[in-house]
C-alpha cells in the first residue's frame, strides 16, 4: 500500500467523520470536485472499489506491528459521527 499524502489524510480524516464533499471541501478550502479526486486516490491506494467497502476497512481494528509513522492511518482513531450544515 502506498503511503497516503498529506492532503489525502486530511480528506481521509474528515471523511471518515463522516462529513461530506462539500464539507470537507469548505473546511480545507478546496473545490468538492478537488475532493472527489482525492477520495478517488486514496480509494485507489487500498484497493476497494466503493465508499463502502473503504469505510468497511476504516472500522477493522489496526493490525498488530504497524507502525505509527506519518501518512500511516491510525485505525483505532477512526471516530464516525455527522455533522450537520445550516442551508
Amino acid at each position: 500500500m502506498e503511503a497516503l499524502s498529506p492532503q489525502e489524510t486530511k480528506v481521509f480524516n474528515l471523511w471518515t467523520q463522516g462529513l461530506m464533499n462539500k464539507q470537507i471541501a469548505f473546511d480545507l478550502g478546496l473545490s468538492p470536485k478537488t475532493v472527489s479526486t482525492y477520495k478517488g486516490r486514496i480509494k485507489a491506494k487500498f484497493k476497494v472499489g466503493s465508499d463502502y467497502e473503504l469505510f468497511k476497512l476504516a472500522l477493522q481494528p489496526k493490525p498488530e506491528g504497524t507502525p505509527d509513522k506519518k501518512n500511516v492511518w491510525l485505525w483505532s482513531e477512526v471516530k464516525v459521527k455527522r455533522r450537520t450544515t445550516r442551508r
